[in-house]
């Protein structure tokens, strides 16, 4: 997957979506667990979504402070 993201893409930018992809991997378990009423395991896979959506937050931070600092890090750096 990561082979099929072009270089040119800001580093901030891909690592908030592939954090986005996480947090929507770890609804079907969410779903799961709530469904079975499995609060341990469903109180962990919050806590693991909470914490992916913290670090996607930061990732538009990343990219804001980037952005205008004029200083953008490309997802691949061309040699």
């Amino acid at each position: 997957m990561l082979a099929m993201i072009p270089g040119h893409l800001p580093k901030a930018w891909v690592t908030g979506l592939l954090l986005w992809c996480v947090e929507a991997l770890l609804f079907v378990p969410g779903i799961v667990f709530a469904l079975l009423h499995w609060q341990p395991a469903l109180l962990a896979v919050l806590a693991l979504m909470f914490l992916a959506f913290l670090c996607f937050m930061g990732c538009i931070v990343w990219f804001m402070v980037e952005r205008m600092l004029g200083r953008v890090t490309p997802w691949r750096r061309h040699a």
